[in-house]
């Protein structure tokens, strides 16, 4: 008898909608303006032999929110489908080509003047829909892992601040990025065999390789991987979700490449290492189930046995630069209405700190912080404690705990099955600081161990960066971009930590 019983779904979301805000590079000239490829909600049904249940969602959008999650269990819970924010996890690929203004903070609906409800209720529509069709395909599953390495697909954008961890910390690897695919394989048992209905896997990289002049709907390397292979396993659902990526990118060394060559290039090795775990046997799961979640204030985690705590919201002035490599930050001159750069209006770069800003960018800083603070009606709250506590981060917006513009109170979720871990990040992680935090996984476990820990980025929520402390030294735009401070990579793990012992 299978350990478990599974079903799996696949539903689209693909709102095709012309004009619609694109997600992930706030820049207001990027609308939709048609579909390149469909975009879809892929479920993963699992119950063991005692009915423990989780659900484990990955979406090609950029990030799943409160309101998406909450909206999602409402309309199941409606239908007669009961399940809670504890046993469901939705996570976005991370496409920055899908339409955006769905979430409920007015910060990342920008450029959108508001949420958009049609496309909210798309998304919800569909999620729900593969949620349901997948628990009605349950069926006796063996579900396998495997484990194997992409090449060439993505490289460290921020090299620097990678560079600034410790030495012997560094050593234990001999890459910059985290080149891992675990897959999890889902083979039915049927009288003539075992038969596979489903592929999911992990692997930390931005898909952002369609570029910021793209306008057409796409669900990117990840979500052009996932057609392909479900095209060459008629029946199957196949789906590619993101890591440990913050720092990845595809487009470090374009080159001469085109965004599609770039394309066709990343999705085709994700495609070569899948088939390759595919035809694996691979490690059968065995064991139960089991969900733990909890949700907490980031904004005032006090780490134990030390005076380091996290701090309310605040983004560097580095964050308005946008990451180099990927994209520019782009705004509309609300005098003569023509699009500038940020980089080239207020001479901005990565890497600004408090202690090599210059008098310039000082005041560019203190006019930046008086615009937005007046667009988004927002009183700061500074003293004298806030900045120092965010130093070395020269603080150009600070929404504090206003819910209505950034979220604070932020979901941690753990899935154990078997000796394989997956935890639900609700942000991007760097490459280090998703090493650290899959250490940290691990070592809450040592009275039962586990072998595998899976990072299931953009989860149930999303808050922006997280970056090792030495990386939020240098401010580079993912320490700019990590919003509690530079201990918010402590918190994350005391808070997971605490999960397993407090279960």
């Amino acid at each position: 008898m299978a350990s478990f019983k599974a079903g799996v779904a696949k539903t689209s979301i693909t709102h095709d909608q012309m004009g619609l805000q694109l997600q992930g590079m706030s820049d207001p000239r990027q609308q939709s303006s048609g579909v390149k490829h469909l975009l879809y909600s892929r479920a993963f049904w699992m119950e063991d032999q005692n009915g423990e249940t989780i659900v484990i969602v990955i979406v090609d959008f950029w990030s799943c929110t409160k309101n998406i999650k909450e909206e999602v269990l409402q309309k199941l819970n409606a239908g007669g489908l009961q399940l809670d924010a504890a046993h469901l996890m939705i996570s976005g690929t991370h496409t920055h080509s899908a339409p955006g203004a769905y979430t409920c903070y007015k910060l990342f609906n920008v450029p959108s003047s508001a949420q958009n409800l049609e496309t909210t209720q798309v998304i919800v529509d569909g999620i729900a829909e593969s949620i349901e069709t997948a628990y009605k395909n349950r069926k006796h599953t063996r579900v396998y892992i495997c484990r194997g390495t992409v090449e060439n697909c993505g490289e460290n954008r921020s090299p620097e601040a990678y560079n600034n961890n410790p030495p012997e910390e560094r050593a234990k690897y001999t890459k910059n990025v985290d080149d891992e695919m675990l897959l999890l394989k889902f083979e039915q048992v049927t009288a003539n065999g075992n038969k596979l209905i489903g592929a999911l896997n992990w692997h930390a990289i931005h898909p952002i390789v369609l570029g910021q002049d793209n306008t057409l709907i796409s669900g990117d390397n990840k979500g052009v991987a996932s057609a392909i292979i479900e095209d060459h396993h008629k029946g199957i659902v196949a789906a590619f979700a993101n890591s440990n990526c913050g720092d990845v990118s595809g487009r470090v060394s374009k080159a001469q490449q085109t965004d599609q060559q770039l394309l066709d290039k990343h999705s085709a090795e994700l495609v070569k290492v899948a088939e390759q775990l595919l035809a694996q046997k691979g490690a059968e799961v065995k064991g139960t189930i089991k969900a733990y979640y909890n949700v907490v204030d980031m904004s005032k985690v006090r780490i134990k046995n030390s005076t380091k705590r996290t701090w309310p919201y605040a983004l560097g002035l580095s964050f308005t630069a946008g990451s180099t490599v990927d994209s520019v930050a782009i705004f509309a001159d609300p005098w003569t209405k023509e699009f500038k750069s940020v980089v080239d209006e207020y001479g901005v770069y990565e890497g600004i700190t408090t202690q090599n800003i210059s008098r310039k960018l000082s005041l560019t800083k203190r006019i930046m912080q008086w615009t937005v603070n007046l667009i988004y009606r927002n009183i700061p709250p500074l003293g004298p404690k806030f900045p120092k506590g965010h130093a070395p981060k020269p603080i150009v917006f600070a929404p504090g705990n206003s819910e209505r513009l950034i979220p604070h109170n932020m979901p941690i979720q753990l899935f154990r099955i078997g000796d394989l871990a997956i935890a639900g990040i609700p942000g991007e992680i760097t490459t280090m600081a998703g090493r650290r935090m899959k250490e940290t996984i691990i070592n809450a476990f040592e009275d039962d161990p586990i072998n595998e820990v899976a990072l299931s980025t953009y989860a149930n929520d999303y808050a922006q960066y997280i970056t090792t402390k030495e990386e939020y030294e240098l401010q580079y735009y993912e320490g700019a971009s990590t919003p509690f401070g530079p201990h918010t990579l402590e918190a994350y793990q005391q808070e997971f930590q605490r999960l397993e012992s407090s279960s």
